[in-house]
């Protein structure tokens, strides 16, 4: 839903990034979670936006290290792509893919986890993304 030439509910920022706000990620996380809000009441729970705005929440949890604060809002978004866009949706790629990342991430020395193992699904998660890529 547009509203002018912006976008109800979302921040000054596309799905991949996060809001010019001088690298302030604690300070931005309300301002995400109020967008969310807004999307949600306007468009509803299953809306494709509404996914876009829990995937931008998670990436944002995800670059603060938040790797289990994160997943919830991937498989939320990609579980509403899925049901609305379908499976080989370029959003719900997108939606995979995050959660892969999210996934793998946990593995790097001093990002997130501390744990060497892997995220338990994200190699099920890349694994559903492979076909979509080729």
């Amino acid at each position: 839903m547009w509203a002018g030439k912006t976008r109800i509910g979302q921040p000054t920022c596309n799905e991949h990034g996060l809001p010019d706000n001088e690298g302030d990620l604690a300070g931005a996380r309300p301002a995400y979670e109020r967008a969310l809000a807004i999307v949600e009441r306007i468009l509803g729970p299953e809306h494709p936006d509404t996914a876009g705005s829990l995937n931008n929440l998670g990436y944002l949890l995800q670059a603060q290290g938040d790797l289990a604060g994160a997943r919830p809002y991937y498989e939320r978004a990609l579980a509403i792509r899925e049901r609305v866009l379908g499976p080989e949706h370029p959003a719900t790629a997108l939606s995979l893919n995050n959660l892969g990342c999210c996934g793998r991430r946990a593995t790097w020395p001093g990002r997130g986890r501390t744990s060497s193992a892997p995220w338990p699904s994200a190699s099920a998660s890349s694994a559903r993304s492979t076909p979509i890529r080729r």
